[in-house]
């Protein structure tokens, strides 16, 4: 569970951490790009910028706060979109060279080879793609870009209903 002790206000309080999601690193099967390496090479050396997508502007902030810590400086150009299905049209249509993408949205491509994956920006390495270095282990040491989804309660109540992650998993199994 993240460190945060209550929100801003006070009225809320952590009571378990529910899911994390990662972001998936796509780009066209077809593209001389084949890890985070040969990404982040293949960036520093054009002369122009290098275009890529997030799905959201959500993901595009949080990528780029992320990005401006870790990432090595190079000439990724964000291109926004609307939503996945414009930017993966644009990623297989070769407009742009990479797309950091959930995974329900590269999934679908990915399968019949129209996507390669090269890397996932979780911490650790997915068990769905045990092949799949993450980021940090491709490149770009310390990166690491989740979701985390958690239950919250109200301050008076949460010490009643907290639970570890293990104990929701294990009493979840149980029902």
């Amino acid at each position: 569970m993240p460190s945060c002790r209550t929100t801003r206000t006070g009225l809320l309080r952590p009571v378990s951490l529910i899911a994390r999601s990662f972001n998936i690193v796509v780009v066209n099967p077809a593209s001389s790009i084949k890890s985070i390496a040969e990404l982040i090479a293949a960036a520093r050396q054009s002369p122009t910028s290098s275009p890529t997508a997030p799905t959201a502007p959500a993901r595009q902030r949080i990528s780029r706060a992320n990005c401006s810590s870790t990432w090595p400086r190079s000439n990724l150009t964000t291109v926004p979109y609307k939503g996945a299905a414009p930017a993966i049209t644009d990623l297989i249509g070769g407009q742009i060279q990479v797309m950091f993408t959930t995974v329900a949205s590269a999934l679908r491509w990915s399968r019949p080879v129209s996507l390669r994956a090269i890397a996932v920006t979780s911490a650790e390495r997915s068990a769905a793609f045990p092949q799949l270095p993450t980021v940090s282990e491709a490149g770009v040491p310390g990166y690491a870009a989740e979701a985390w989804y958690g239950l919250y309660a109200p301050a008076q109540d949460a010490a009643r209903y907290h639970r570890s992650p293990e104990q929701v998993r294990s009493e979840s199994a149980a029902v």
